[in-house]
């Protein structure tokens, strides 16, 4: 095969290689943007004339009639999902609300229970937990699984669907367990807070305040454990 002379070779190659650089995403197969978003749990512990604000990290010992938080807020276009496992093993997405994303997520920061409402621990106790999920691409099976469970009354198929749910965490987690360690921020501890400041702007503003800083590469996971006594 004839090949072209050099002279009119080389001005084409210059030509292909501007306009490849012009065009986004056009020298690499896909181009994903890091996880990175902030997120606090607070817990308003002891009793509640002296409330102490606690944040909590991986871990922490509370009681019957103390208070839960959550706050997240993405800083890159991050898909995040919250959601809770009570000590008698009951599964409750906590976000997004339904289960799953139906467009690009929303940027700005979530309360969770929203507005002045908290979760507060109630008699029954013993390991509560927490699962937070962060990924720079859209899971679409885990969402798959949180959507069916959001409608299930069957005792048995509850029970099945969590089985389920936790199974594709554990996969997802293992399948991200090589990449890069995730970068948290260390946070400022909360003050104390008397009877009806704990429904004023001031300890919204402090949850705010504690926020881990996160960034991942592509997948954040963190699990977290409250010893309910």
């Amino acid at each position: 095969m004839l090949s072209k002379p050099v002279s009119t070779l080389f001005p084409i190659l210059l030509v292909l290689a501007w306009v490849l650089a012009a065009v986004p995403g056009a020298n690499s197969q896909t181009q994903v943007a890091g996880v990175h978003f902030k997120w606090s749990l607070a817990a308003l512990a002891n009793p509640k004339t002296d409330r102490q604000l606690i944040s909590i990290d991986r871990f922490a010992e509370l009681r019957s009639g103390d208070q839960l938080k959550f706050y997240l807020e993405p800083i890159n276009p991050s898909y995040l999902y919250l959601f809770h496992v009570s000590p008698q093993g009951k599964l409750t997405v906590l976000f997004p609300t339904q289960g799953k994303y139906t467009d690009a997520p929303a940027m700005g920061g979530d309360f969770i229970p929203p507005g002045g409402a908290w979760f507060i621990l109630d008699d029954v106790v013993g390991k509560e937990k927490f699962y937070l999920i962060a990924a720079s691409r859209q899971l679409k099976e885990l969402e798959f699984h949180l959507a069916q469970h959001l409608h299930l009354t069957n005792p048995e198929e509850i029970r099945h669907s969590t089985a389920n749910v936790l199974a594709e965490i554990k996969k997802l987690r293992q399948k991200n367990r090589t990449l890069t360690v995730p970068a948290e921020k260390p946070v400022r501890l909360g003050g104390n807070f008397r009877g009806s400041e704990t429904d004023s702007p001031k300890i919204t503003a402090e949850i705010v305040k504690i926020a881990r800083d996160v960034t991942a590469e592509y997948f954040y996971s963190r699990i977290i454990t409250i010893d309910h006594r």
